[in-house]
């Protein structure tokens, strides 16, 4: 089962009538996870070129089969990488899986301690720029039922339909807050927190969190509603990263974010911190 799209990149459109090839293999294994490398590669039927197009760095658990729901996770046998580039690509994945470990004790202990410079969440520090508009203009969300064509053999939704929900409802809010074309770019920290089933009512949230010139980030919260209990669960949450393209299909300016409460410029300055950060990882 999917836990976690660590990062999904879509370096070239890929274009009606091209042939795609993936390319999957393993990377690095834990005792209780796996994390897996996918290629992405588009041919011209024509011309016969081949382009790479997305890149993709996924996480999986194994689910015990023995389980009648289909919930407990099971060991995964040891993966020993054998040549150079199975191991280096094993180094990066451990490198990933400590520094998650460390994120997640770091979120525990920002909660457990009151929030630093309150003062900075006020709205009316920041300017309100000429033709900015509010997260609340573009907020979209999307309602969908699950049905057995969405599902596993075991009645659990697949991971590709819950995120091309996810998408589809990032660009809207993309889309709403342009108003021109829009693509996606990236897909990070995509988290799969528990699993929705067959018949389940699904909310996908999307909410715009932060724009630079040329990019906007797109943050999506998914709930599954039980229809026999009623219950609603945090299944899934994800950051989206789009641009807004021209009739050209080339990168134009997007226009300002109006930050009018404290959780605006909260999810703002996060976003601009994922963004700077991000920036800093591709300089290296």
């Amino acid at each position: 089962m999917t836990t976690r799209i660590e990062q999904m990149d879509f370096h070239e459109p890929v274009f009606i009538g091209e042939i795609v090839t993936m390319r999957t293999k393993l990377g690095y294994a834990s005792s209780r996870s796996m994390m897996l490398v996918v290629k992405v590669y588009a041919e011209n039927s024509k011309t016969l070129t081949k382009r790479h197009t997305n890149t993709a760095i996924l996480w999986y658990v194994a689910l015990d089969r023995s389980d009648p729901k289909n919930s407990r996770v099971a060991s995964i046998p040891p993966f020993v990488p054998t040549t150079e580039d199975e191991r280096d690509t094993y180094a990066k994945g451990e490198a990933m899986y400590l520094k998650r470990k460390k994120a997640e004790e770091q979120t525990r202990e920002r909660l457990a301690s009151p929030s630093p410079n309150e003062e900075a969440l006020n709205p009316e520090l920041y300017p309100k720029e000429p033709k900015a508009a509010s997260p609340r203009v573009s907020h979209s969300q999307l309602i969908h039922l699950m049905l057995p064509s969405d599902c596993t053999e075991g009645g659990v939704v697949q991971g590709g339909v819950i995120m091309k929900l996810m998408d589809n409802a990032a660009g809207c809010v993309a889309w709403r807050h342009c108003l021109t074309n829009v693509v996606t770019v990236s897909v990070e920290a995509m988290e799969f927190k528990a699993p929705i089933r067959n018949g389940d009512l699904v909310f996908v949230d999307a909410h715009l969190n932060f724009v630079s010139q040329k990019s906007l980030e797109i943050e999506i919260v998914v709930e599954a509603e039980s229809m026999t209990s009623g219950t609603r669960t945090v299944t899934n949450t994800g950051i989206f990263k789009f641009v807004s393209l021209d009739k050209d299909h080339r990168p134009v300016s997007v226009r300002p974010l109006l930050l009018e409460t404290r959780d605006d410029v909260k999810r703002f300055l996060d976003g601009k911190r994922r963004y700077e950060e991000a920036r800093k990882s591709r300089s290296k």
